[in-house]
């Protein structure tokens, strides 16, 4: 097994603090890229710029022989949230208006160690490990990008983690099925027409058109779907009026739509829309509705959780690894990758329950992250893709 050594720990502990006190946010990853690359090229592993993106690609190749080598692709997201982070830490950001507040300074700390321990020990695999380091997850559109540029060509398998606040240190879940949620966004405009607040009756109110859409999209999932169908119709966003005494002519509800299976997602959308048309027209209301931003849900092949499961218990003990945990409407734009391609992604347990700060949620602006999950997540990422580069072609996934 490879394992980082303490200096090692050190080194990948600073790169995260780095990362975490210079937060950029989605298509703005500059200095983040610029990091990356000044470490990549210190340890001589070959990289480059993905196209005009803020992307980075390495490749690191193995120096046993092989008839069949084959190539893994490992995944770190970069960008950091629009949003003030609200810890008191040394190296807190920097940077108004953006914090790491999902974990993607750990990820990407992580590959880094991670492509420090394969480089140095290059001579005891074959094929190829190619390290992706991707913009603009928050926002979707990164993982396109690094696809659309090619770097998904040649390989064979590819893995992602995320830290998960909800799962204790030094466990790691290795999910079978969807791991994280298909996810769109909604955005719903009703029309209908002012006047004065005193004159209800010569005015036909689009706020009243939003509210009663949006308690009828609460009780939508329990009366027009089986309970076994997990999703959520979630409002996030209403807009409407610019004074008390004045009726609009506009309210605008936004919100999104999430599940763990394509079909159910496309069963939504129809339930909303039919909701906000009906309510609309029973008001003398018109509606306008759109969909955007969405993404597939997150689906593990099963072969490559199984070698997640072999190469987690081997490095934690298989006491400290599960196959289910709860679930949570998360989404990840990794879900493109696995799309195309046999996939892993797996969620590495950031909770240390003698640091009550480390159980804060995704995206609260007090999200904090446990030191040794951070090693964990490189040398999982490091033996995964040994494990997998070193299984026999017959074997592949």
């Amino acid at each position: 097994m490879y394992r980082l050594s303490n200096t090692q720990k050190e080194v990948v502990l600073q790169w995260q603090r780095f990362f975490h006190q210079n937060p950029e946010i989605s298509f703005n990853e500059v200095k983040t890229s610029e990091k990356i690359t000044e470490i990549l090229n210190h340890y001589g592993i070959e990289n480059h710029r993905v196209g005009q993106s803020t992307g980075i690609s390495a490749e690191i190749t193995g120096e046993l022989p092989s008839d069949s080598p084959k190539r893994i692709m490992l995944r770190a997201d970069i960008d950091a949230l629009p949003m003030e982070e609200q810890n008191d830490l040394p190296w807190k950001s920097q940077n108004p208006g953006a914090a790491h507040t999902c974990g993607h300074d750990g990820h990407t700390a992580a590959l880094l160690g991670a492509a420090v321990l394969l480089n140095d020990n290059r001579v005891s695999f074959s094929g190829s490990v190619r390290l992706i380091f991707q913009p603009a997850e928050e926002s979707v559109g990164g993982a396109s990008i690094m696809i659309r540029e090619g770097e998904l060509d040649g390989v064979d398998l590819a893995a992602g983690i995320h830290f998960w606040p909800a799962l204790e240190s030094g466990k790691i879940a290795c999910e079978y099925g969807a791991a994280m949620a298909g996810c769109e966004h909604f955005c719903i405009r009703f029309f209908g027409k002012g006047g004065h607040i005193s004159v209800p009756h010569l005015a036909n109110n689009p706020i009243l058109s939003a509210s009663e859409t949006f308690i009828q999209l609460q009780t939508a999932a329990a009366q027009q779907f089986s309970p076994f169908e997990e999703l959520l119709i979630g409002v996030g966003k209403i807009v409407g009026g610019t004074q008390y005494n004045i009726i609009p002519e506009e309210a605008l509800l936004e919100g999104t739509i999430r599940a763990f299976q394509p079909e159910t997602l496309q069963k939504v959308r129809q339930v909303v829309r039919n909701t906000a048309e009906h309510i609309a027209a029973a008001n003398n209301n018109t509606c306008d509705i759109s969909f955007g931003n969405g993404i597939p849900p997150v689906m593990n092949d099963p072969k490559a959780v199984d070698l997640a499961i072999q190469t987690a218990s081997a490095l934690i003990g298989k006491e400290n690894v599960l196959t289910e945990i709860p679930k949570q409407f998360t989404g990840d734009d990794f879900s493109f990758y696995a799309v195309e391609k046999p996939a892993a992604y797996i969620k590495i347990g950031s909770w240390d329950p003698s640091r009550p700060e480390t159980n804060n949620p995704l995206h609260s602006p007090r999200f904090n992250l446990d030191e040794k999950a951070l090693y964990l997540a490189a040398e999982y990422f490091a033996n995964y893709a040994c494990a997998f580069l070193r299984n026999p072609a017959e074997e592949s996934i």
